[in-house]
């Protein structure tokens, strides 16, 4: 009884095949086509189509027509998953073969070597080049869509193709994975795929190469915290920005006003201490110095110091070690990205560059 209904259910797989090929519409279009854009195709309008066709010719020992009676009385319809999973054929490359343009070997160019363990979709046609003995059939790569001839078996019986199930994918437990727009792991997530979900492979697998990121060590200047920190992420999206700032090379005043004479002194700065330039360098004819507003990173006084003296001494000079973090990324350990993490640097703090950029690699 279970033969029976086997066969009686490859008599309707072999009807919508045949009908498939006929009509010379993909399983998709196909399916699109029968159910009139539903979820579900119809048992009766499976039998509608299949009734009125005749059965292909290896339905069975049994009689074609009986046998798909049969099958067509056992189904309550198809959906596209079973439709799909019943008229897709594939195979799994046995032994390395050529991927060619034209059914005949010798008249065609060869598109690419399909390696062994890689999977093919079949698109229907098939036959055996007279002159060479080869069974030949086309077909697409699913690792990157390329289509083609491949020969299924040679001459002297090698087999190069085996038959497999359509291929599908099952979200492992605790598999933690995002479904993104395009090949590349950079692209935009859609959403995430969660444990049990089902998905049918439609291109791949395939390798992508290692990703570059631009890295630099640096001080975290608030606690002094030494580590390194990746310039922008695998999207292009800076996590810095350059900072323009002076350091205190030599004791100075810093005033209110940007006449010296008479006006308020603010408080001294210190060897080492940072400024940040709030107005560009204005020069004072008279006592030939040059003077610019600052905000002191230390405490946000913000006022005009000298940067040079009429002797030539420099109080102030211009850095470029510096930048301002923009997003919260950690600051790790070591040059690898992805190595463990020192602490996480917030959005606003100030990092001086020691080291970099130098370019690491990731796993795609």
């Amino acid at each position: 009884h279970k033969k029976l209904l086997s066969e009686a259910w490859r008599a309707v797989i072999l009807g919508l095949r045949d009908l498939s090929e006929k009509q010379k519409l993909a399983p998709v279009m196909l399916f699109a086509k029968l159910s009139g854009d539903k979820e579900v195709i119809s048992a009766e309008s499976l039998a509608e189509v299949l009734l009125t066709t005749d059965p292909p010719a290896d339905s069975g020992t049994n009689s074609g027509r009986q046998l798909l009676q049969l099958g067509l009385r056992q189904s309550s319809g198809l959906t596209l998953l079973e439709f799909l999973t019943g008229l897709q054929q594939f195979k799994r490359c046995a032994k390395e073969i050529a991927l060619t343009t034209g059914f005949e070997v010798r008249s065609s160019r060869t598109v690419r070597k399909i390696e062994a363990g890689e999977l093919l979709e079949v698109l229907g046609e098939r036959g055996v080049d007279e002159r060479t003995g080869l069974e030949r059939v086309r077909t697409r790569a699913l690792q990157d869509l390329a289509e083609g001839w491949v020969t299924i078996t040679g001459n002297q019986g090698t087999s190069f193709l085996e038959p497999v199930p359509k291929p599908y994918f099952i979200v492992a437990p605790k598999a933690s994975m995002d479904l993104q727009e395009k090949f590349d792991t950079r692209s935009k997530t859609i959403r995430k795929i969660a444990f049990g979900e089902v998905f049918e492979l439609l291109e791949g697998p395939r390798r992508q190469p290692m990703l570059q990121t631009t890295r630099i060590r640096g001080n975290a200047v608030q606690d002094n915290t030494t580590g390194w920190a990746t310039v922008k992420d695998l999207q292009g999206t800076d996590n810095f920005q350059p900072v323009k700032l002076f350091e205190c090379k030599s004791s100075v005043v810093v005033t209110a006003d940007f006449e010296i004479s008479g006006c308020e002194q603010l408080r001294q700065l210190n060897v080492g201490e940072l400024v940040e330039l709030l107005e560009e360098p204005r020069s004072d004819a008279k006592l030939q110095i040059s003077r610019i507003r600052v905000r002191a990173r230390r405490d946000n006084v913000e006022g005009w110091t000298t940067i040079k003296n009429a002797q030539g001494n420099v109080y102030l000079e211009q850095t470029t070690s510096y930048c301002t973090c923009l997003r919260g990324i950690p600051l790790e350990i070591a040059q690898h990205t992805g190595s463990t993490t020192t602490r996480m640097l917030e959005v606003g703090e100030l990092f001086q560059v020691l080291e970099g950029p130098v370019v690491d690699e990731i796993a795609g």
